[in-house]
């Protein structure tokens, strides 16, 4: 979908960023949200900003989905200052609207949320060797000991049964029951792959 600059410099203008907005961008390496990049000068220091438009065809409950990015990056905030780290380049931090909201709705309906933007970083569309392979299970393995402490409980569950690998299972049966197109003729081999290790996919659902 398309949006105007002039749509965008609105949102903007509702959170709580100080400054003169300087440039735009679109981002389109994302295929759920829209996503724009945005620059300011406050002071001679720039500034840059993510803003997402969420796509509420997935996200049907965005609020919820903001209260639970806020508690987990909060949590993980709080753990990097004990650390001593950089704190803004290792974490995403949520920017508010004015009136301290963790969205802003727009006169569409639609729902934005702002994050500074973490500069100075590469990004992977695919893995493309074992380094890189061994580098994103140390990350994963990190964001799961920030939050080793953390109180699960108090999360939302915005898309029911997202992580139900029973389900998942059971959907790829019924795709290969299926066969829509002869498909299964181009994934034989990741076929292969997904029911040899059924069991091992399906470990957290079984405990």
């Amino acid at each position: 979908m398309d949006i105007s600059t002039k749509t965008i410099e609105n949102v903007i203008s509702h959170f709580r960023i100080a400054g003169e907005l300087i440039h735009i961008q679109a981002n389109k390496e994302g295929h759920i949200n829209s996503t724009f990049i945005s620059t300011f000068n406050n002071h001679g220091t720039i500034y840059k900003y993510t803003h997402q438009g969420i796509n509420t065809n997935v996200f049907k409950h965005p609020f919820e989905v903001m209260e639970n990015i806020d508690a987990v990056t909060s949590h993980i905030r709080q753990k990097l200052l004990e650390a001593n780290v950089d704190v803004n380049q290792r974490c995403l931090q949520v920017v508010p609207t004015h009136d301290n909201s963790l969205l802003y709705e727009d006169s569409a309906g639609g729902y934005w949320r702002t994050y500074h933007y973490i500069d100075n970083v590469k990004t992977y569309a695919t893995i493309k060797d074992e380094e890189q392979a061994r580098l994103l299970g140390e990350a994963i393995g990190q964001f799961q000991l920030q939050l080793s402490d953390f109180n699960g409980t108090t999360l939302h569950s915005t898309i029911p049964h997202f992580h139900d690998m029973a389900l998942r299972y059971e959907q790829l049966e019924n795709a290969i029951k299926n066969n829509h197109d002869n498909r299964i003729i181009h994934v034989g081999e990741e076929l292969s792959f997904l029911q040899a290790n059924k069991q091992r996919g399906q470990i957290l659902n079984d405990k």
